[in-house]
């Protein structure tokens, strides 16, 4: 933005866009995995309608000063969509629609919307960092014969994403910049100059790097893993996998009153304890753990003395369990088990009891080593959070970017009224992004 007319118009969003409390300071997580002590949230303008219509007003002004043409208009999915729909209405343009994944039902679109090829599309942005998001909605414009060289933000971060872009013939145009932002909290008393620079300086910092590489080769492919596996469980659990089904059953169980059990069931119990104590919570109690689970979750942190026992338990004639998996990183924000060194360690622990160490509970694959299975939490399709602490992503980025094997679903099943059509959703995107992962690797 330019000129006296726009520097008021730029001062009076910020203002408001801080009193909707959208400029966060503390220490936060970016999906780079990046530690940022400033977030820009502008998510809580959903709930600001006023503050919204204002920045839909201010990038049409932008637009129109920058002279951009357009023939569509396309949020990034899902936080730029009600901006976008605010501005296709301001402007009285059509809107398409990105999704991040193909349905397995209706159309099976990836682009919705009615339009013609050779058409050009602008692409809408609420903060841009690396600019990785508005290039991916751009590519899949670009798949449907759609011209997009041009995108639109309400903040830079001012962290190489207009550069990223524009390698890629994608010019990108901003309200405001990161520098713009904390002088203008500085201003207001929120923070000193000091501040504004240590800022600054971690802005710059890369992002921590705790997980390997993932490199994809034929030995990833279900039916070769499960031919050159040693462990028993994982030959089953892939079997099954290559049947398109669902693999387990996951269950809280000290969240339930009254539980028949009769089904293949993996307790999503994280056990984290001595030896002898995780010895009673798998054969004692009112539970009885290892009478009815085939698989259970445990924290690497108790070390090689609580495999000891799992192992004993395993052996015993009347037990059912078979082997566990390892918890590597939770998706809750902020956990402590999201560093390289547990990681490091659990590696190890894990490629020394291999008969049964199934694989791990992780974000993203976390060793190169196709003998091993990698489960992970954190998947919804329709949300991003639960206002708690609990983080989701989409299944799409839980299986072909992350490189993960099977997701686990809890409430994003579970908290709707037809079940049974959530679960076959679910079960029909993960393959499609398993298919797709096999295909483009």
């Amino acid at each position: 933005m330019s000129g006296a007319g726009d520097m008021i118009e730029e001062l009076s969003l910020m203002k408001q866009l801080k009193d909707a409390g959208v400029f966060k300071l503390g220490s936060f997580i970016l999906q780079s995995g990046q530690i940022t002590p400033i977030y820009i949230d502008l998510r809580v303008l959903f709930t600001s309608p006023k503050e919204l219509k204002l920045t839909a007003k201010c990038i049409c002004s932008l637009m129109e000063t920058r002279g951009l043409k357009y023939d569509y208009i396309v949020g990034v999915p899902y936080a730029a969509l009600p901006l976008s729909t605010i501005i296709a209405d301001q402007l009285e343009k059509p809107m398409l629609l990105r999704r991040k994944e193909v349905k397995s039902y209706g159309t099976k679109k990836l682009i919705e919307g009615n339009y013609e090829t050779g058409k050009r599309a602008l692409v809408i942005e609420d903060v841009v960092t690396s600019g990785k998001s508005i290039l991916e909605t751009v590519i899949s414009l670009r798949n449907e014969g759609l011209i997009c060289d041009e995108a639109i933000c309400v903040l830079d971060r001012e962290q190489g994403g207009p550069e990223n872009l524009l390698a890629e013939g994608v010019t990108l145009y901003s309200l405001v910049g990161m520098n713009k932002v904390l002088d203008f909290l500085i201003d207001i008393g929120t923070i000193t100059p000091k501040k504004k620079d240590d800022i600054l300086y971690q802005l710059t910092l890369p992002p921590p790097s705790t997980i390997e590489k993932v490199e994809y080769n034929d030995d990833w492919s279900l039916t070769s893993r499960r031919d050159s596996t040693s462990n028993a469980l994982n030959k089953k659990l892939l079997e099954i996998m290559n049947k398109v089904s669902i693999c387990f059953y996951s269950l809280h169980l000290f969240t339930f009153r009254d539980l028949v059990l009769d089904m293949g069931t993996y307790t999503w119990r994280k056990l984290a304890d001595i030896g002898y104590t995780v010895n009673l919570q798998l054969t004692k109690g009112p539970f009885k753990i290892a009478s009815w689970a085939q698989i259970v979750s445990i924290h690497a942190f108790s070390g090689q003395s609580v495999l000891n026992i799992l192992r004993k338990v395993v052996n015993q004639p009347e037990s059912k369990l078979i082997g566990c998996l390892l918890v590597v990183e939770m998706s809750s924000e902020g956990a402590f088990t999201n560093s390289k060194e547990y990681l490091n360690a659990a590696l190890d622990l894990a490629k020394n009891n291999r008969d049964i160490v199934s694989g791990f509970t992780c974000q993203k694959r976390c060793a190169n080593i196709p003998g091993f299975l990698y489960w992970t939490a954190g998947v919804h399709m329709d949300a991003i959070g639960d206002g708690i602490g609990q983080n989701w992503r989409t299944i799409e980025n839980a299986i072909s970017i992350d490189g993960n094997d099977i997701v686990i679903v809890g409430r994003a099943v579970t908290g709707v009224a037809d079940v049974n059509t959530q679960i076959r959703r679910y079960r029909d995107a993960a393959w499609e992004s398993f298919i797709n992962r096999q295909q483009n690797h």
